[in-house]
Formats: C-alpha cells, sequence, structure tokens
C-alpha cells in the first residue's frame, strides 16, 4: 500500500512539474566529467575488490598491527593521522600555520 501511495505521489509530481523536470533533465551538458566520474567509481571498486581478500589482514587485529601496539608505536595520544604527520609540537598547536624555522 505504502508503495502505491508513494509511486502515485511520484507520477503526481512529474505530472505537476513537467517543464521544470525538462529543463533540468534534458538540458547540454559536457559529458566528459560525468566520464570521469564513472571512471574514477569504477577504478575504486576495482580496488575495493582487490583488497577485500586482504581485509582481515589489513584492519583488524590478528593483521599487521594490533591496537594494543598502537600506543607503543605511536605514543600515547597520538591517534590522528594529522598528528602522526607534524612533527613539531608548534604545528599541532597552530593549525593551520606553518612553523618558522
Amino acid at each position: 500500500m505504502a508503495l502505491a501511495l508513494t509511486a502515485a505521489s511520484l507520477v503526481g509530481l512529474v505530472a505537476l512539474h513537467r517543464e521544470g523536470l525538462r529543463r533540468v533533465l534534458l538540458r547540454a551538458v559536457d559529458p566528459r566529467p560525468l566520464l570521469f566520474r564513472i571512471a574514477f567509481g569504477c577504478c575504486l571498486l576495482v580496488s575495493l575488490l582487490e583488497i577485500a581478500p586482504l581485509a582481515p589482514y589489513l584492519f583488524s587485529d590478528e593483521g599487521i598491527v594490533p591496537r594494543a601496539a598502537v600506543p607503543e608505536l605511536m605514543g600515547p595520544g597520538r591517534w590522528s593521522a594529522s598528528a602522526t604527520a607534524c612533527a613539531s609540537p608548534r604545528a599541532r598547536a597552530t593549525p593551520g600555520r606553518w612553523p618558522s624555522s
């Protein structure tokens, strides 16, 4: 019943806003960005499918680094990627600014 009501309301909205939908959907658009997005999405899906068999090894405690060993390797409290990328404490204290030498 809910699906039929949803379909009927969708048909009604399309009938009421036919001209606006025609202008939005049938305008002339350069297809190259769309093709790039589709190609990028396909590459992303392929890479995810390639890494899927290694997911337990890479992203679990049985893998490369168990969660208990992270504080020993990175130091206590250093869990974020930006904190590990910045070497100087001044750079971490003033985000968005480069430290002066």
